[in-house]
């Protein structure tokens, strides 16, 4: 049976990268594919480009709703490739593109080559082509990784959680999924929240048997232009973060009950303990403000994930490295001239 891909791809408000996109799945050297757009109430002309791909090519299909977010659009995407799908066919597979973002045109032959040989629920890539503003690419290898050991292998969950390290597992678009797998697992991007893909992986990529390592780049991830994780900093959008880290934090207490394996628990700590840090730097800032919308009531129950010393910041955040502080203050003020 000949391998079937399902591409979710949301768009908004993408209009100068989209045909770039658009073109590099519609110029796929393996064309056993079909797009689901999801247009996210884009307000600009990104809607009226991606129906012209529609209209000339059927493997496109255009799904427009109002603006709910990257997550809400990912999961109307998967709902319909679901449907596409209804469970017909064991080599479909399911894989995501960002619409400012392009893919190398043998990009779904790579998968195809990987997957004939192989049987697995999930390939993961450990390399992509970062592209800047003046369209020069830089290859990035080892991007989960720390070594090459197992690129070109396959191995279960636990093993490349530990290989991780102190990494986490983000990106969603460096995957490609069996469709009955990710189906099955009923996963959904948790909605309104920045940094959606780290707890979308953190639950469903252990819940696989098989997980392939590719270290060929087929990616193209653009920088320097604005995007959810990328703009000027407010105060409005440091509450997002913080209630994204909170929700987050919350996501992967309650995974901790689903796993057996300690190596996979012992991350999902390590996860839990990075994304508190990550709010404590703020909270030394300004404190517990009402209007950051935390408190220390809803840090404290998850202050065991953190060592002894760093549980402290929970108690007197703005004193939390206070003596480093003072130290370094004093170290600049009298080694002056």
């Amino acid at each position: 049976m000949q391998t079937k891909f399902y591409i979710i791809l949301p768009i908004y408000n993408v209009e100068s990268y989209l045909t770039q996109c658009l073109d590099s799945v519609l110029n796929q050297t393996y064309s056993n594919f079909e797009a689901i757009l999801v247009n996210d109430g884009s307000t600009d002309s990104s809607g009226k480009i991606a129906q012209e791909y529609t209209s000339k090519d059927t493997r496109f299909t255009l799904i427009s709703q109002e603006n709910h977010g990257l997550s809400e659009a990912r999961n109307l995407g998967l709902k319909a490739a679901k449907q596409k799908w209804q469970g017909l066919g064991d080599n479909s597979y399911v894989l995501f593109l960002d619409s400012d973002d392009y893919w190398e045109k043998d990009a779904l032959q790579t998968f195809v080559n990987i997957i004939s040989l192989n049987s697995i629920d999930v390939i993961m890539s450990d390399s992509i082509f970062k592209v800047n503003l003046n369209q020069q690419k830089t290859l990035v290898e080892n991007y989960y990784l720390r070594d090459k050991s197992i690129w070109e292998t396959i191995v279960p969950p636990p093993y490349l959680i530990e290989a991780l390290g102190k990494r986490n597992l983000h990106t969603i678009q460096n995957f490609v999924f069996k469709a009955n797998f990710i189906f099955t697992s009923k996963a959904i991007f948790i909605p309104n929240i920045i940094h959606e893909d780290n707890p979308y992986l953190l639950e469903i990529i252990p819940k696989s048997q098989t997980i392939y390592i590719n270290s060929k780049p087929f990616y193209n991830y653009r920088i320097g232009i604005p995007s959810i994780t990328n703009q000027p900093i407010s105060f409005a959008y440091i509450k997002k973060k913080i209630t994204s880290y909170y929700t987050i934090i919350q996501h992967y207490n309650n995974l901790l009950t689903c796993y057996d394996s300690p190596i996979i628990q012992n991350h999902i700590k390590e996860q839990i303990s990075v994304f508190l840090m990550l709010i404590m730097e703020w909270i030394k800032i300004f404190g517990y403000s009402k209007d950051l919308g935390i408190s220390k009531e809803n840090l404290l129950p998850y202050a065991h994930f953190l060592s002894i010393k760093r549980r402290f910041s929970i108690y007197f955040p703005r004193l939390y490295g206070f003596p480093k502080r003072m130290k370094r203050y004093l170290k600049s003020k009298f080694t002056r001239k």
